[in-house]
């Protein structure tokens, strides 16, 4: 994969970070202008899909809900569906109560069925949006 032109300055500020010759802070605003340029690709990029994904629903639709294109690909409409969750902490709230009421057996078996992963962590970036005057 070759690197685009725009991604020059902060392809070479990493590779200068890395070789200790600029500061954090210098190879942070060069890396960050490549990030905010590849984000507004993957945003063009996004909308295209969803547009051609909702014209070929549309398509596949008035086939009635399935097509087949041979050796390309093969198209089926879902039927609706829910999901359901629930909120954790209230979950945590009644699981308490039923304990303090001297239902815990039931707290217990609802605990039971806890599942906790783990993530690690990740990269935040909240752009600060310039003041125009």
């Amino acid at each position: 994969m070759t690197a685009r032109p725009g991604n020059a300055a902060a392809i070479d500020a990493y590779r200068h970070w890395l070789d200790g010759d600029i500061e954090d802070r210098a190879a942070l605003r060069a890396m960050q202008v490549a990030l905010d340029a590849a984000d507004g690709l993957v945003a063009a990029g996004e909308g295209q899909r969803a547009l051609w994904r909702k014209r070929i629903e549309e398509v596949v639709y008035q086939m009635g809900g399935k097509a087949k294109i041979d050796g390309l690909a093969e198209y089926r409409i879902t039927d609706p569906y829910q999901a359901v969750s629930y909120e954790r902490k209230v979950i945590e709230e009644v699981l308490h109560a039923m304990v303090a009421n001297g239902d815990s057996h039931y707290a217990v078996a609802i605990e039971a069925a806890r599942k906790v992963s783990e993530r690690p962590g990740t990269l935040q970036v909240r752009k600060i949006k310039e003041v125009k005057h």
